[in-house]
């Protein structure tokens, strides 16, 4: 699903929204960095990818700074999540 909002200098921002499928499709063991999390029943159901590659210190620091709301691998069997602003 793709999303748009607009910014405090009148920019339009756009952006992809997955699912957790589509995530754990696309970007298999890969540390990423999401923003605009929705969550059901505290597991994430779709989430807009800000940051991908990162090391987990660096998704932890983004965190803690307030960049990204959730660091997390997407892996076939799920995600493992380091932690989330949550």
């Amino acid at each position: 699903m793709v999303g748009y909002e607009i910014g405090r200098n009148a920019m339009i921002y756009v952006y992809d929204r997955l699912t957790l499928d589509e995530i754990v499709e696309k970007y298999p063991y890969r540390w990423l960095g999401v923003v605009k999390v929705a969550w059901q029943d505290g597991k994430i159901l779709s989430a807009v990818i800000k940051y991908k590659d990162k090391t987990p210190d660096e998704l932890q620091r983004m965190i803690r700074q307030g960049e990204i709301e959730v660091a997390l691998m997407a892996m076939q069997d799920g995600i493992c999540s380091i932690g989330n602003k949550r």
